[in-house]
């Protein structure tokens, strides 16, 4: 399987994004909810700080392990039906290609939990 037709230039982008630089920008422009899972993007300098939106962001300290979980702070069992089903990645999809409100989306993805929850 061909992942990428271009492959010098998506290491070179990949390569330029997890640079520490622009992984700040990252976590700074999301408000602390896109939080590298990776020792090596963790930063060393203070754990805290607020972002543009106010939001205190906690970063991982550089030698300490960092858990992750897609679907977070969802119980596990929600949690896991989250990342099994690709919720999050339907929600964009149904957005930017779907030409779904954000608020449709946000309704359709609160009933499948729903159904999570009932299972």
């Amino acid at each position: 399987m061909e992942i990428s037709k271009n492959k010098p230039a998506a290491k070179s982008l990949l390569t330029h994004l997890l640079q520490r630089a622009n992984v700040e920008k990252i976590v700074n422009a999301s408000g602390g909810y896109d939080i590298p899972r990776s020792r090596a993007c963790a930063t060393s300098r203070s754990g805290s700080r607020s972002s543009r939106r106010g939001a205190r962001v906690s970063l991982p300290a550089a030698r300490q392990p960092v858990t992750w979980m897609a679907g977070a702070p969802a119980p596990a069992n929600i949690a896991q039906q989250m990342y099994v089903q690709a919720i999050n990645t339907k929600m964009i999809a149904r957005c930017t290609q779907g030409g779904d409100s954000i608020d449709k989306t946000i309704g359709w993805a609160a009933s499948e939990l729903e159904g999570y929850m009932r299972s």
